[in-house]
């Protein structure tokens, strides 16, 4: 079905989508990214969504292009985490200039250095990586002011942009077409050890063993009462000095690429997100909900940034403020498996009906579609 005909079968109360649409399909969609970018959860998800309304678009690494010649063949670009450059902005005024629309794209609290150093693995960073952070920051501003409007993933990022003087599109982070398909191909062949409750926490950046410290406590205490309990850290993070003791009972595992990502939390008979209460994470998203969902292991997290906002407690995971919380949550999943198949079904059900790239398409197509309609010449 095209998107034509999608727009008109199943959101044909909802004209911005119609006046979106048509504005888009008579575009050349650039999506560009960086080294310092998050190229498959923005760039090529947005593709796949816009594809999906019979919208086509290019993704590209900045790195790899001459400016600004490789983009002017474009009218609408968006920029997931580019830093300013002399040739860039060349690129973006040309693109402004002969009518097209440049969008930036936020998906962390990377504007404001204090932020990004409100975070313990960041803060206690040796100072050429805080300088450097900085820079990156400044970097940011000066493309985003190049920009008409920024789309960003989060309450948070949203006024967090609104207070930096930009304009926000909220959109959403989802599951794209690879991510269900690997999910369920894992899911048919991997199994949880039988008369074993495994913890997983799977980490996708070293940053995450400072966030790791919210839950050791419960998660000392549940290894020391439940023997029959394990944990599992995933993706190259060394055990912090507390879980040495138990020995073989904590398992450290490589990162390992995504799309053998659920093979791993299949694993996981439980799966943990806890975050460190600060600024930075505040603008974290549902990421970690989502990853866990669609291979139907229940999360507990901390109510920081999007989780907070996803999961209902109780519903469709558990979240867990404080050390006595954490212990609770994590010892009734450990000692119940209904309620583990409960809340990790009725989380994979949300997320397949409400937070994959075919459901969240249309958000996306209004958001562009608004920055076209509205664009503003830097």
């Amino acid at each position: 079905m095209t998107g034509f005909w999608r727009a008109l079968l199943v959101d044909s109360r909802s004209p911005d989508l119609w006046r979106s649409l048509y504005l888009l399909r008579r575009r050349r969609v650039a999506f560009v990214s960086s080294q310092f970018g998050t190229l498959r959860h923005t760039c090529e998800h947005g593709r796949e969504q816009l594809a999906m309304w019979g919208i086509g678009a290019t993704v590209m690494r900045v790195e790899e292009l001459t400016l600004p010649e490789d983009l002017q063949p474009f009218d609408l670009v968006v920029l997931n985490r580019v830093p300013a450059s002399i040739r860039l902005e060349q690129a973006l005024r040309e693109i402004s200039t002969r009518g097209g629309v440049v969008v930036g794209d936020l998906d962390d609290m990377l504007l404001d250095a204090e932020v990004v150093l409100s975070h313990p693995y960041y803060r206690e960073q040796p100072l050429a990586v805080r300088k450097h952070l900085t820079e990156l920051a400044e970097g940011l501003r000066r493309t985003f002011t190049l920009c008409s409007h920024v789309l960003c993933y989060t309450v948070a990022l949203e006024t967090e942009l609104v207070r930096c003087g930009y304009r926000p599109l909220r959109v959403t982070s989802c599951a794209s077409n690879e991510m269900l398909a690997c999910a369920r191909q894992a899911r048919e062949l991997v199994r949880s050890e039988p008369g074993v409750v495994t913890l997983g926490f799977a980490a996708g950046h070293p940053g995450h063993i400072a966030n790791l410290a919210v839950a050791l406590g419960a998660l000392e205490n549940l290894l020391d009462e439940l023997p029959t309990c394990r944990l599992v850290l995933l993706g190259g993070l060394e055990p912090p000095r507390e879980l040495r003791r138990f020995g073989e009972r904590v398992e450290c595992r490589p990162y390992v690429d995504w799309r053998e990502l659920p093979r791993e939390i299949c694993r996981f008979d439980v799966a943990i997100a806890p975050l460190v209460t600060c600024a930075f994470n505040r603008g974290k998203s549902h990421l970690k909900y989502i990853e866990a969902a669609l291979c139907r292991v229940p999360l507990v997290a901390s109510p920081v940034g999007q989780l907070g906002e996803t999961i209902r407690d109780g519903v469709n995971g558990r979240l867990a403020r404080t050390t006595e919380e954490w212990v609770s949550c994590l010892r009734e999943l450990a000692q119940s498996p209904e309620l583990r198949h409960r809340l990790g079904t009725r989380s994979h059900t949300h997320v397949v009906r409400e937070l994959t790239t075919r459901a969240c398409a249309p958000v996306l197509v209004r958001a562009l579609g608004r920055a076209v309609r509205e664009r503003i010449r830097p």
